[in-house]
């Protein structure tokens, strides 16, 4: 039983570092769209753009991880917490990510102009 609930435990170490990694995707293309914003060149946005379907993998990739360990595993009242919070979580960085995209979309679509001063 001992080795059994070790295999789970690794299971579940496993989920929580693909959302570690998750969120560490979304804060780097996050820096690079701040990036972006500044710049003159539109390429890099049209990449982030290009690139919002590899979160959209990652939660999908997640999600298909915590239910297989919900339905094969019967974790106890503590764990699925975990795996709950780890589905949520990953939930959210996907959106963040969509709103990154969206950022990056409209960063190809206008020119801004660095110089100009808002007066309220």
């Amino acid at each position: 039983m001992t080795v059994y609930r070790e295999k789970f435990h690794e299971e579940l170490n496993s989920l929580i570092s693909e959302c570690i990694i998750l969120g560490k995707e979304c804060h780097v293309r996050l820096a690079n769209t701040v990036e972006i914003l500044v710049a003159e060149n539109i390429d890099e946005a049209r990449k982030v753009v290009r690139k919002d379907a590899e979160i959209n993998k990652m939660e999908a990739d997640i999600n298909a991880h915590a239910i297989n360990l919900i339905t094969t595993q019967a974790p106890v009242a503590t764990d699925l917490r975990m795996i709950i919070s780890c589905i949520k979580i990953a939930d959210n960085l996907e959106r963040i990510g969509d709103n990154i995209s969206n950022v990056a979309e409209v960063r190809k679509r206008i020119k801004i102009r660095m110089n100009a001063r808002c007066s309220v």
